[in-house]
Formats: C-alpha cells, sequence, structure tokens
C-alpha cells in the first residue's frame, strides 16, 4: 500500500499514530447525539475504507458500516453494545461517507467472527462507494454458507 500510495502521491494515515487528537462529530441521532473521532479521519480529503468480509458474534455482521466503529475513540466504543448496537452503528456512519470501499472478502467468518469461527473462502473483493450497498451484497455472499 505505501508504494502505491506514493505513486499516486497520496498520503496514508495510520489514525491510531495520531489518537492523541480527536474532534466531537455531531450525530444528532435517535441513540448517539455525538461521537469522538481522529480529527486526521475527520478533516481527510478522502477516505478509502478497507474492510473485511465476515460475521460478529456481537454485532451480527462486520463490514463497511461496522467499520466506522473502529474509528471512535476507545473510551466510547463500550456504550455502544449496551443497547440497540446495530442502530447505534448505522448512527455512527452518518458522521461521514467514505469515498471508495474495498472490501477483503477472499476469506470470511460466516460464524462467530469477528477473530475465530468457520471460515470459508469465498475469493472476492468487492469494490463500492455506497456502505450499504457493499455490506448488502457482501451478506448476501456469506448466506450462501
Amino acid at each position: 500500500m505505501p508504494e502505491l500510495a506514493h505513486h499516486f502521491d497520496v498520503e496514508l494515515i495510520a489514525f491510531e499514530d495520531r489518537a492523541d487528537d480527536w474532534v466531537r462529530v455531531k450525530v444528532n441521532g435517535d441513540y448517539l447525539n455525538t461521537v469522538s473521532m481522529p480529527r486526521s479521519a475527520y478533516e481527510a480529503d478522502k477516505i478509502v475504507y478497507l474492510p473485511c468480509m465476515k460475521t460478529h458474534n456481537i454485532a451480527g455482521f462486520s463490514g463497511a458500516l461496522k467499520l466506522a466503529v473502529g474509528f471512535m475513540h476507545p473510551g466510547e466504543r463500550r456504550a455502544l453494545h449496551a443497547r440497540y448496537l446495530e442502530r447505534k452503528i448505522a448512527e455512527i456512519s452518518l458522521c461521514w461517507q467514505p469515498n471508495l470501499i474495498i472490501m477483503d472478502g477472499r476469506k470470511a467468518f460466516v460464524s462467530g467472527g469477528p477473530d475465530k469461527g468457520q471460515l470459508v473462502e469465498p475469493g472476492l473483493v468487492l469494490a463500492s462507494g455506497d456502505l450499504v450497498a457493499i455490506d448488502i451484497e457482501a451478506m448476501k455472499v456469506l448466506l450462501t454458507y
């Protein structure tokens, strides 16, 4: 990835390297009012999501929409799991839309997850600019197993 970014004169930012600079982002959802996100993510010109296609033992599915949870301040993530997790995940994704999503479905968990479970090999890579559309297609793939 660094070579490709250099070739296209694109700056890669690992948000965890700048995790001391946070910005409060208004969500104005039914379950969340604000969330803290890395300033570098919130102010980026372009955002590319690189999620994996897999099931998640708590959230049910982990894909493009859920990837935004990883952007949240670690101290705020635990509160997500209390109630209405799926709805809160959707609301976090209202903070911004990525410009491109490239989802790795070469291997995927179809049970358990996110770190262990029944592993299958769909052998796919999905790409889209639409969070919901790519997650729907990924779910269709997972449901074939």
